[in-house]
């Protein structure tokens, strides 16, 4: 997705869960943000009541790792967006890591869902962590999704382990949708999968077909040399999942399969 409708894009500026603005549409947000910068819940809020594709960067003051903690579940992203924490300065600051962490606090749900109508969507540079289910969910019908660059589980933002209690209850990663890609072949776009509760990627269902993940580090630290394990597999697929593509990921150190294939055919 190109976004080039400057009134599309929104810059989140603060660590605060706070959703005092006007989150009608992207164009109102960011004429009247509440007096207290915008928040990542009203920016995805706003992007959500705003048509078309949209793109939501971070520009939080000073360049140390910032740490959005959550009172309630962010809302399901609905639209189409490119939400890209690797805009501020912080990403160069912390060696070009992830160094805008949501963490879940231990909510009950998932982490950032992307729904049947938000295809298209990118989320990277971004640490999830402390969710009671999924880091991300995608569900069935949102295709065409690109997921990089992220620490997913119970990793800090240096891509080390998490204290004990900060990982996702659930699963990584789970697809349900087609043609998503889930990493990549540059090391900026590998996403660092671990400590997860569950498994670390899901695929699962039969509208789960043409998914691609390629380059992941899944079930290590971010040096690839330290395990910190999922629960379950790294990486299953079931329930019908079809013509999927696993490649070039190290997976390593988790509690059972590094990957499992169950009711799944056509999948390399």
């Amino acid at each position: 997705v190109t976004v080039t409708n400057v009134a599309n894009t929104l810059t989140v500026t603060t660590t605060s869960d706070a959703a005092n603005g006007d989150t009608s549409s992207i164009e109102a947000l960011n004429a009247s943000d509440g007096g207290d910068g915008i928040s990542l819940r009203e920016a995805l809020i706003a992007a959500n009541n705003t048509s078309g594709a949209d793109s939501i960067g971070f520009d939080i003051a000073g360049s140390s790792v910032h740490t959005i903690t959550l009172g309630s579940l962010l809302p399901d992203i609905t639209e189409a967006v490119i939400l890209d924490a690797t805009t501020d300065d912080s990403f160069a600051a912390n060696g070009n890591r992830p160094a805008i962490e949501i963490d879940g606090n231990n909510l009950s749900g998932d982490g950032l869902v992307l729904t049947a109508t938000a295809d298209g969507s990118t989320i990277r540079g971004l640490v999830i962590r402390n969710f009671g289910s999924d880091g991300i969910r995608i569900d069935a019908g949102s295709n065409n999704n690109t997921i990089v660059g992220n620490y997913i589980g119970g990793l800090t933002s240096a891509g080390t382990a998490a204290a004990v209690g900060n990982d996702n209850d659930g699963i990584g990663i789970i697809v349900r949708g087609a043609n998503n890609i889930i990493g990549g072949s540059a090391v900026a776009d590998r996403n660092v999968i671990a400590g997860n509760s569950d498994d670390g990627v899901w695929i699962t269902g039969a509208s789960a077909t043409g998914n691609q993940v390629i380059g992941n580090y899944i079930g290590t630290d971010a040096s690839g040399t330290v395990a910190v394990g999922q629960g379950d597999d790294g990486v299953d697929l079931d329930n019908g999942a079809s013509g999927n593509v696993i490649r070039g990921n190290l997976i390593s150190g988790n509690a059972v399969n590094g990957i499992d294939f169950f009711a799944a055919s056509g999948n390399a």
